[in-house]
């Protein structure tokens, strides 16, 4: 983002992310897991690539929440641990909206999918 530029993704939440680099995020990100996770979806293809690219944007969702949060809160650091990167939380909240998002595509993969205990093994495995 900061390479390209452009458009601000959410400007009085996190001024410094912009579009361009949450779509290069999502693209790169979805590209690398669909990659490496290939054999255990080869049969599922396409719901690979598009749970791929809404994990991604869930990371990207909770990354801004937390932001939001600190702005809410007039929070300028969440921690002085890592000095200059905003503490552990800001580290870790994009892996909050990944967690909630790998949750939900588990419980929906199941319903759909309905053979949960193959399911779940696969993942497992």
């Amino acid at each position: 983002g900061k390479l390209i530029g452009g458009a601000k993704l959410a400007p009085t939440i996190s001024p410094n992310k912009t579009i361009s680099g949450a779509f290069f995020g999502i693209l790169i990100s979805t590209s690398l897991l669909s990659i490496f996770f290939y054999d255990l979806f080869i049969n599922h293809t396409l719901l690979m690539v598009i749970s791929f690219a809404l994990l991604s944007v869930a990371s990207i969702i909770g990354d801004l929440f937390a932001s939001f949060l600190k702005r809410h809160f007039n929070a300028t650091e969440s921690g002085n641990l890592i000095p200059g990167h905003g503490g552990i939380i800001d580290r870790a909240d994009s892996l909050i909206g990944v967690t909630i998002g790998a949750a939900l595509f588990l419980f929906i993969l199941i319903i759909f999918l309905g053979d949960y205990k193959n399911i779940l093994e696969s993942f497992l495995i």
